[in-house]
């Protein structure tokens, strides 16, 4: 029976190699989630209706029930973690003291913790329960995020964002931006945008996910490009190697 030789890293490089088309992959359910709600809402999976506060269509009011709400939940955990995972605690502690950036890591770290905290609380305050509260959480992981990769994409390709994420960081920013000024004027004027408010939460929520992904794409691009000789393909795997044992 053939044995594998001492040395080969074929899982290791199988896992490296298949590692970002799942996370590519992980990340298509929040948006396909978020983007299908008035879908589900017909069917009877989501809540239908305006949102309470008046704006118009919403994700707030679209997850306002137990079944909505917890797919939300399951679906952005993945990418929630991706944030934690690349530019979370230990991130942090890498380069919050070893870099020239330390103060601006720390700014990036306090940032993301706050996303996270008001996240949590968007989906335990449902707009139906309690409007002033959920539109706080809104509102502060809506800034929270915008400063939270804001200052990643600030500290460059080595210690933050591949240049490549700023597609999907103008995205998120148009959305969160655009959140926040219909909600003010929505207080100010009484204005029912529609299910124009709903869309430009979903761009918002959309460019969130894929920041960390397209940056995560763009540093194996780079290093695909830099280092050819040593990237190399499946089928150079095992070249160079001695014949395996025969038992």
């Amino acid at each position: 029976m053939a044995t594998t030789p001492p040395g080969t890293k074929l899982p290791q490089l199988k896992w490296s190699r298949s590692r970002l088309l799942v996370e590519l992959a992980a990340c298509m359910l929040p948006t396909m989630l978020i983007w299908s709600l008035p879908l589900l809402a017909r069917a009877g999976f989501a809540e239908n209706g305006p949102d309470p506060t008046g704006v118009g269509y919403s994700v707030s009011k679209y997850i306002s029930n137990a079944r909505a709400t917890g797919l939300m939940a399951g679906c952005f955990q993945f990418p929630i973690m991706q944030m934690w995972d690349h530019h979370g605690i230990t991130h942090f502690e890498t380069n919050v003291m070893s870099s020239s950036n330390g103060r601006l890591h720390g700014v990036s770290f306090a940032a993301l913790l706050a996303f996270q905290i008001a996240f949590g609380l968007f989906l335990a305050f449902p707009v139906t329960w309690h409007e002033e509260l959920h539109m706080l959480s809104v509102i502060v992981f809506c800034v929270a995020g915008l400063a939270h990769f804001s200052v990643l994409y600030r500290l460059g390709d080595d210690e933050g964002l591949h240049p490549i994420a700023v597609f999907p960081l103008v995205i998120g920013v148009f959305g969160f931006v655009g959140v926040i000024f219909l909600v003010l004027i929505s207080k100010a004027a009484t204005l029912d945008f529609g299910m124009w408010f709903w869309a430009v939460e979903c761009f918002g929520l959309t460019g969130m996910v894929w920041v960390t992904p397209a940056s995560l794409a763009g540093e194996k691009l780079s290093t695909k490009l830099k280092k050819p000789s040593q990237v190399g393909s499946f089928n150079d795997i095992g070249k160079n190697d001695k014949p395996a044992a025969l038992t």
